[in-house]
């Protein structure tokens, strides 16, 4: 009896001991679930399902987002990223016409007019006075050299600018995180998927609002980039002119350094000459009705400083004639 009633409390015992290990085994495991979403996104893990759908805010597919990236960060292409500018300024004796073959050379080669800026010419304006214009033109990378050469065929070239910037670390950088976060993405649908407590589906929730955010984020800087890399940007300044500019090497001799200032000098008094007489025909009408003005103010002045004087020397020479008649 004693020997059934041990083996009969050892059992109750051992049924006791495996219904408490395997109670703290969930509860550990539940514990760890709950604690992973507030990890970083390499802790994760789970099945890849996408049974979740996504939100009617989430404005870009995942068929363009997906395209930015190429499954692993390994396998990323080596690819150079460089964003081309271009600074010309231009001159041309017919401004009009040179606006339009700006614009329709741009055309012509894929790009579009990204901003312009026209200063025109007022009708007071004397001398000679010019107009200019400033554009901001998009064009296609690829053919930006035979863009540059036909645009600066039409035109006399004062200077021209180039550079490029590299962005590859920037852009491939920004391309790994985000192929990071839609692994992540798609591990916090698989578990939201599986996920039977409220409160741990509304921090899983939580944490695929903050990812797709950053997926937001990311994808519009690499289609910026994309942008910026495959149009490449033209800044053109374009000025109107009598006569074009010659680009001369600097005088180097004394003499030549002479001849080049008389010369200058006298094409500049030349200018100057004409530009006072244009103003000086422009403005005589107002200097002769101011003449005219000043004319008649001097002479109604002269005039009452004359009678005055009369009346003074009038009133003398009464004075004068009772004292003498005294002194008689």
């Amino acid at each position: 009896m004693k020997k059934l009633t041990l083996k009969l409390l050892a059992a109750i015992l051992a049924s006791i001991a495996l219904i408490y290990a395997v109670g703290c085994s969930s509860g550990m495991g539940k514990a760890t679930d709950s604690a992973m979403p507030n990890t970083s996104h390499g802790g994760y893990s789970g099945s890849t399902s996408s049974g979740y759908e996504h939100t009617a805010e989430q404005t870009v597919s995942d068929d363009d987002r997906h395209s930015l990236v190429s499954g692993n960060s390994d396998n990323i292409d080596d690819t150079r990223k460089i964003i081309k500018t271009v600074r010309l300024d231009l001159e041309t004796k017919e401004f009009d016409k040179a606006v339009g073959e700006i614009t329709a050379v741009t055309a012509a080669a894929g790009g579009y007019v990204e901003s312009s800026y026209i200063t025109g010419k007022s009708l007071s304006d004397y001398g000679n006075v010019t107009r200019s214009a400033t554009f901001v033109l998009r064009v296609p990378a690829a053919g930006l050299d035979a863009y540059v050469e036909a645009l600066s065929g039409s035109f006399n070239v004062l200077s021209r600018q180039e550079s490029a910037e590299d962005i590859t670390d920037s852009y491939y950088d920004s391309k790994a995180r985000l192929d990071s976060l839609l692994v992540q993405e798609e591990r916090l649908l698989s578990m939201l998927e599986g996920a039977d407590d409220l409160e741990y589906m509304l921090k899983l929730e939580d944490k695929l609002s903050e990812v797709r955010y950053q997926i937001e984020s990311l994808y519009s800087t690499l289609q910026r980039y994309d942008k910026a890399v495959e149009m490449a940007t033209v800044n053109v300044s374009l000025r109107e002119v009598v006569e074009y500019q010659r680009i001369t090497e600097p005088p180097k001799t004394f003499g030549e350094r002479l001849h080049q200032s008389f010369t200058e000098s006298w094409a500049d008094f030349a200018d100057g000459a004409q530009d006072f007489i244009v103003w000086f025909v422009y403005v005589f009408p107002t200097l002769l009705v101011i003449a005219v003005v000043i004319a008649i103010v001097v002479l109604i002045a002269s005039g009452i400083s004359r009678r005055r004087r009369r009346r003074k020397s009038g009133a003398g020479a009464a004075t004068s004639e009772p004292d003498k008649s005294q002194d008689e």
